[in-house]
């Protein structure tokens, strides 16, 4: 073991890490029928949470496009709720920095993991759907959910930044950014310094 890269101020780091997109274990998630979606993806997903549990690896749920948001937040938040999984601390979520309600979204999050007690990992990313949404929303006269201007987005990721950091009691932080100033904004903030538990993800 390298202490290193291997430890944080938790404890030791699982050394495998896997990511899971809920629309590849069920792909017939519809907005409007939300329990339906949330009833299959939890009776496939429990199985992977424990046994990750079990095996000391650690399971992220990926965020895709604004349609499957709510559904994803309410499914990583109704299992870590299970008795058998109320105490599975490697457990993390996605979330978007390019989405306007995305500071909202920290905030019930971070609302949720306080009141039981417990800490998740938050992997901030800007996101990727960004033409999809946009392209989407258009056609359909919607209001869009993406910001427009990377400035905005890189400027909501700080500010998001700051408020995973402000609330490590809580919440493991990892930012995912190829951007180099982004990066070095995690790294530099107040709450961050000499605190070994954040992990910065560099996209190449």
């Amino acid at each position: 073991m390298v202490t290193q890269i291997d430890r944080d101020d938790q404890g030791e780091i699982p050394k495998a890490n896997v990511s899971v997109k809920l629309s590849a274990l069920y792909s017939q998630i519809h907005p409007a029928d939300p329990e339906t979606a949330i009833e299959r993806i939890s009776a496939r997903l429990r199985p992977l949470l424990l046994a990750a549990k079990s095996q000391g690896v650690f399971i992220n749920l990926d965020m895709e496009s604004t349609s499957l948001k709510a559904v994803t937040f309410e499914v990583f938040k109704r299992l870590l709720d299970e008795p058998e999984l109320r105490d599975f601390s490697h457990a993390g979520i996605a979330v978007q920095a390019y989405l306007r309600d995305s500071g909202r979204d920290l905030e019930n999050l971070v609302q949720w993991a306080k009141a039981r007690q417990r800490r998740v990992t938050v992997r901030l990313i800007k996101g990727a759907y960004w033409d999809y949404e946009t392209l989407l929303a258009r056609q359909r006269g919607w209001a869009l959910p993406v910001f427009q201007n990377k400035p905005e987005t890189d400027a909501n990721y700080e500010k998001l930044a700051r408020f995973l950091l402000e609330n490590r009691s809580h919440i493991d932080c990892a930012f995912a950014t190829h951007n180099v100033r982004s990066a070095a904004a995690a790294s530099f903030m107040p709450n961050n310094w000499g605190c070994p538990g954040v992990t910065l993800n560099f996209k190449c």
